[in-house]
């Protein structure tokens, strides 16, 4: 599967939508880890040792 380029207006709406997301999740005041990605294994740092 060749992937296909993306156009600058999407590339732009993306962006927004993923900072809108940092912008409510940090608006939360959090403890811990925040999950940035639902396609990958939520890790803590706690994990590294």
């Amino acid at each position: 599967m060749t992937e296909q380029p993306i156009n600058s207006e999407d590339e732009a709406r993306y962006f927004k939508v993923l900072a809108d997301y940092n912008d409510m999740m940090r608006s939360l005041d959090v403890v811990g880890p925040v999950p940035m990605c639902h396609f990958t294994a939520m890790t803590f740092h706690s994990d590294d040792s």
